[in-house]
């Protein structure tokens, strides 16, 4: 278990909206036609604390199998966290999942390879190629340190398309942004470890 170092105020509407725990998402549980799909875009730049659990859990989502594509994308194959996505690949054979290395795409780097032609931040570099790869209508951008909970996907395709527990339909939204839970680990493991 981990401890917050910090205090934390919670403002009355997040405990009156989330201290129960919420019901199991409907889409899921569609007709497999029905369901949405989702492409998931987990951005990987070096080795982070918590990455092979935060990347493992894209592959435990309580989510069909055949709705959801995962690309995990990395700068080049000399990054550090490089081999932990490969091992994911292997490990996960019946899943929809690839990992794009952004440093051989002509795209990306135009006819004289310059790097700085998508800008400098590198792990917006290494999403462009699963954007223009990607499958279905929803796209989800998960950053590599972020713990995906078994029914979040579930959950933000009930909010896009209004599914309601019981099956019913409300409006639905335009935008869903999930809030990660944060928490600080003081050493970050290496690749070796985190494999």
């Amino acid at each position: 278990m981990y401890e917050l170092d910090v205090p934390t105020i919670v403002p009355p509407p997040v405990l009156r909206n989330n201290s129960a725990p919420h019901a199991k998402p409907f889409s899921p549980t569609l007709k497999e036609d029905d369901v949405p799909h989702i492409t998931v875009i987990r951005p990987i730049k070096g080795v982070e604390a918590g990455l092979y659990e935060c990347l493992v859990s894209t592959f435990h989502l309580a989510y069909p199998k055949s709705k959801l594509t995962i690309y995990l994308c990395v700068d080049s194959t000399r990054d550090p966290a490089y081999p932990v996505p490969r091992k994911y690949i292997s490990a996960f054979p019946d899943f929809d999942a690839k990992v794009l290395v952004e440093e051989p795409d002509p795209v990306s780097h135009g006819d004289g390879g310059h790097v700085d032609k998508l800008g400098p931040n590198p792990k917006i570099r290494n999403i462009s190629r699963a954007y223009r790869e990607v499958k279905g209508d929803i796209i989800w951008i998960a950053d590599c340190n972020v713990w995906l909970g078994a029914n979040s996907a579930g959950r933000m395709v009930d909010k896009l398309f209004g599914f309601l527990p019981d099956g019913a339909q409300t409006k639905p939204y335009k935008f869903v942004q999930q809030l990660p839970l944060l928490i600080y680990l003081e050493t970050p493991r290496t690749a070796a470890e985190e494999e």
